[in-house]
């Protein structure tokens, strides 16, 4: 979803729609790299669930709701308190 905010914000300063790729290397002792193309449809299908959501991600940065937690992730298992 990032990737398609990026292209059209690209697109909306340049009037061109570039392709996208991702660089990515892991952190292995035998360290592995690629460079992923990320397909148009994929960007499209993105960019449209981002505009139907849009309000909502702007009432999370605002802070008038909060996001929804996965509870999995290390973010999150960082952001855990213990309760009473």
């Amino acid at each position: 979803m990032q990737g398609a905010v990026y292209q059209e914000i690209v697109r909306q300063n340049t009037g061109e729609k570039l392709p996208f790729y991702l660089a990515a290397v892991t952190k292995e002792e035998t360290i592995g790299i690629d460079i992923v193309h990320i397909s148009q449809s994929m960007l499209d299908f993105s960019l449209e669930r981002f505009a139907n959501s849009v309000e909502m991600y702007d009432a999370i940065k605002k802070g008038i709701v909060g996001p929804e937690r996965c509870g999995t992730c290390d973010f999150i298992k960082k952001q855990k308190c213990l309760q009473n």
